[in-house]
C-alpha cells in the first residue's frame, strides 16, 4: 500500500504539471496572436502571427519534456519517442513499485493497419482531389513533414505523457475521451483568430470549438490505439502527419455515410487500443 502511494502522488503531480504547462505555454502565444490579429488587422499569413502560431503549437511537446519523471535527459526523450523495453527511464516510480509494461511485439504493424484503414476511409468518402497540378505531390510531401514534426510534436504530450498517466487511473475508453476533451479545449484561442476559421470559413468561435472538439475526440481514439500498441510516440506522430496532409489533399463528403464510416473506424480503433500493451501491467520482483 505504501508503495502504491509513492507511485500515485508523483503521477498526480506530473499530470497536473503537464496540463498546466501545456495550456500556459500554448495560450501565451496563441492569445497574443489572436489579439494581434484583431488589433492590427494582420492575417495569419503574415510573419509575426505565423511565428506565434508555430510557437504555440509546441506547447504540449515543451510541457512533456518539462514533465519527464526525475528530470530531463536525452535517454528519456529517446525512450519517449522510440519506446523503451521496460519504460524504466520514463516511469521510474512505477518501476520502483514493482510494475512494468510489456514491450509490444511488432506493435508498429498496428500503425500501418490503422494508417491503411484511415486512408481507405478518406478515399471511400472523398469527393475528389483538391489539386491536380504537377506541384501537388511536392506540396503533399511538404505538408506531411510539417504536420508530422511541427503539429505532430504535440503527440509527445497528448499520447506520450497525458494518456499513460491517465491510463493508470482510468479505463482506456475514459482515458482517450478525457485526452480528446483536454486536447480539444486546448485549441480555444484558435477559434478567435481572425482569418483562421471564423474569417475564412464563416465559423464563429463556438462553431470552431465544436469542430475542434469533435476532431480531437475522434483522433484521440485513432492515435491512442496506435500509441497503446507501440508505446512509442513516433508512430502517433507519423499518423498525425499523414492525417493532416491527407485531409488537405482530399475533399471529404460531409454526409451520413462519412459520419457512419468514421464512427465504425473509431469503434475499431477503440477495440484495438483496449488490447494494447498500455493496458497490461506485469508484476515483477522489486529490485
Amino acid at each position: 500500500m505504501n508503495d502504491m502511494k509513492k507511485v500515485i502522488k508523483p503521477m498526480k503531480n506530473r499530470l497536473v504539471r503537464y496540463i498546466v504547462l501545456a495550456y500556459a505555454f500554448t495560450w501565451l502565444f496563441w492569445w497574443a496572436d489572436a489579439i494581434l490579429l484583431y488589433v492590427t488587422g494582420q492575417t495569419v499569413e503574415d510573419t509575426v502571427p505565423r511565428i506565434l502560431l508555430a510557437l504555440g503549437a509546441l506547447g504540449p511537446a515543451a510541457a512533456a519534456l518539462c514533465s519527464l519523471d526525475c528530470g530531463f535527459t536525452m535517454i528519456k526523450v529517446k525512450a519517449l519517442l522510440l519506446g523503451s523495453r521496460h519504460k524504466r527511464v520514463i516511469h521510474a516510480p512505477e518501476y520502483a513499485a514493482g510494475v512494468r509494461e510489456k514491450r509490444p511485439k511488432k506493435g508498429w504493424l498496428w500503425f500501418f493497419a490503422v494508417l491503411a484503414g484511415e486512408t481507405a476511409l478518406c478515399v471511400l468518402c472523398a469527393e475528389g482531389i483538391t489539386r491536380h497540378d504537377p506541384l501537388a505531390a511536392a506540396d503533399f510531401a511538404r505538408w506531411l513533414i510539417l504536420y508530422t514534426f511541427l503539429a505532430g510534436s504535440q503527440e509527445l504530450g497528448w499520447r506520450g505523457t497525458l494518456q499513460p498517466l491517465l491510463q493508470k487511473k482510468l479505463p482506456y475508453p475514459m482515458t482517450v475521451l478525457t485526452v480528446g476533451l483536454v486536447w480539444g479545449v486546448w485549441h480555444l484561442p484558435l477559434c478567435f483568430m481572425t482569418g483562421l476559421f471564423n474569417g475564412l470559413s464563416g465559423f464563429g468561435p463556438a462553431q470552431s470549438l465544436l469542430i475542434f472538439l469533435l476532431a480531437s475526440l475522434t483522433l484521440s481514439f485513432w492515435l491512442g490505439a496506435v500509441y497503446n500498441k507501440t508505446n512509442a510516440v513516433i508512430w502517433p506522430m507519423l499518423l498525425y502527419g499523414w492525417t493532416g496532409a491527407l485531409t488537405d489533399l482530399v475533399k471529404l463528403r460531409l454526409n451520413g455515410r462519412t459520419l457512419a464510416a468514421a464512427a465504425l473506424f473509431t469503434l475499431i480503433c477503440l477495440v484495438i487500443g483496449m488490447t494494447g500493451a498500455g493496458n497490461e501491467a506485469v508484476k515483477i520482483k522489486r529490485e
